[in-house]
This record gives C-alpha cells, structure tokens and sequence, in this order.
C-alpha cells in the first residue's frame, strides 16, 4: 500500500524513517517523525534528504537537536537508541556519489599524465630537430673525422710462414 504523501509524488524512498515511530506522546498516542518535523515546521522530506547527505554522528546530533526542540508538552524525548533507529532508516546515499570525489580526482590524474606525456614527446622532437645534422648540397656527410679511418679498416701486411 502506498503512502498518501507518496501518492502525491513525494519520494518514498524517506517513508520508512519518515512513518516510523519516534516515541510516545504525553496522551499516549505515537508520534511519527513525519509529524514531530511538521511540528517543527520543517518539510519532513527535505529534512529526511538533508540528514541523508550528512555523515551518521552529524545526522544524529541534528536529529537529537530536532527532536529536543519539540513543545514539551508533544512528546517525550527521545532515548539516543531511538536516534540511532531512526537514522539507521535512512536510505544509504549510492557508492558512485560517496566515491565520485575519488574518481575525479583520478581522472584528472590521468588527464595530466597524458598532458606531461604530450609536453616530454614534443620536447623531445624538438630538441632533436635541432641538433640534426644539416645537409649538404654535395651529397658529402656532414660529419668528417680528423682522426682519419678507423683501425679496423685498416689492413696490415700480410705475413706469411
């Protein structure tokens, strides 16, 4: 069965921490936390998604918070077990948003080791580039040795027995 709010295109995803019981009123009726944050006059379904992006021990000290500050006349306050229930209703964010500082992080680390990879290729291009012998038109090598042949063209004279 769908809740009302529900039905009204509300997320349903917050309505098993939202029609949970937070406690007993003084008249001895339940009190929902969708009614405690009426109360209050918080939208409970944006209060249900803010506590959602906060980490647990921040979540449960708002919601003690919350929860405290209702007329004394509405409800006895909450024990810190009954906290702890309540926040544990929340729906659990996604690993992919808790990890996706993580995976930008990485992509820009791999974004700028193919950008340095680019910039040291060039470089090196580069630098070739100019420290490459020039031509000559005679066809000559660029590059001529002072020192002569090198030994091992060299042939001795052959001795024979």
């Amino acid at each position: 069965m769908t809740s009302a709010a529900s039905a009204l295109g509300r997320r349903s995803e917050f309505d098993p921490f939202l029609f949970a019981p937070v406690g007993e009123e003084r008249n001895g009726m339940l009190l929902s936390m969708l009614s405690a944050l009426a109360r209050l006059d918080l939208d409970p379904w944006q209060e249900a998604a803010t506590l959602t992006r906060m980490p647990a021990q921040d979540a449960t000290a708002r919601l003690t918070s919350l929860l405290s500050s209702l007329p004394s006349d509405a409800a006895i306050p909450p024990a810190p077990s009954t906290i702890a229930r309540l926040i544990s209703l929340l729906p659990q964010p996604p690993i992919r948003e808790m990890s996706s500082g993580g995976a930008t992080a990485r992509y820009w680390i791999v974004a700028l080791y193919f950008i340095m990879s680019l910039v040291l290729t060039l470089t090196e291009q580069f630098a070739e580039d100019r420290h490459a012998p020039a031509s000559t038109e005679s066809g000559s090598p660029a590059h001529v040795s002072a020192a002569g042949p090198s030994p091992k063209s060299e042939r001795g004279p052959v001795r024979g027995p």
